[in-house]
């Protein structure tokens, strides 16, 4: 799976085309997905009157205090499972509560990506940090994994220059050449490919390293866009 950086704005465009259809986000990070449900929630806001929100994950007592809400949206957000309805659930009560599962106009979970494809759910997104503090990667809004930033509220542009994204390409889509490979062989990649020498090869993948867009795991393995 090919890792991108993408532009602000890109970013805003797939997660409003998504909010159009009947999508799931999926992660652990319950701050991320907060995130989201208030862009999401404004844009439906546009097309009802009202939208409930039926949490059963225990989460959006944040959501509702935050400084980033203002107050003509709040008032038309009813917590409850009448229609139109964001479902927020665990994974752990898919099944219990599967009637909500099947009427809701989208969910936030934890997990359960297969499920909620299986049940028609489109696009189903799954969101997961990186080393990197405030930088996250996003599979399912297209057939990509995207890196992004977010400051407050905010998706902002991630300061990587062309050469750490070609570098990003070129070591993504190895993995789909090569399989797993190890650190030296990253090295390597990134010689061939960009036609560098051995120490700015090993620059860039430093930089990488610590800026948390890749991960070398306890085999020496390169992990990148891992979901």
């Amino acid at each position: 799976m090919t890792l991108i950086v993408m532009a602000r704005e890109d970013v805003y465009k797939l997660l409003y085309e998504a909010f159009d259809k009947r999508p799931v986000f999926i992660s652990k990070n319950k701050r991320i997905l907060s995130i989201i449900l208030r862009y999401h929630v404004k844009h439906l806001l546009g097309r009802y009157s009202k939208i409930f929100i039926k949490d059963l994950w225990g989460w959006t007592e944040d959501f509702f205090r935050s400084r980033f809400i203002e107050e003509n949206i709040l008032e038309r957000i009813v917590l409850g499972h009448e229609d139109p309805m964001i479902l927020i659930i665990e994974d752990l009560h898919i099944n219990k509560y599967k009637d909500l599962v099947q009427r809701a106009v989208a969910i936030y979970s934890g997990s359960g990506r297969g499920v909620y494809k299986s049940l028609g759910y489109d696009p189903v997104v799954k969101i997961f940090a990186s080393i990197r503090e405030g930088v996250y990667m996003i599979q399912g809004l297209m057939d990509k994994v995207l890196l992004i930033k977010i400051e407050g509220d905010r998706f902002v542009e991630l300061s990587l220059s062309q050469k750490y994204q070609e570098a990003v390409k070129v070591l993504s889509e190895a993995f789909d050449i090569y399989g797993s490979y190890k650190q030296s062989d990253a090295v390597k990649i990134l010689m061939r490919e960009l036609g560098l020498d051995r120490v700015e090869a090993q620059k860039i993948l430093r930089y990488l390293y610590e800026n948390g867009v890749i991960k070398i795991d306890k085999g020496g393995y390169i992990v990148i866009g891992e979901v």
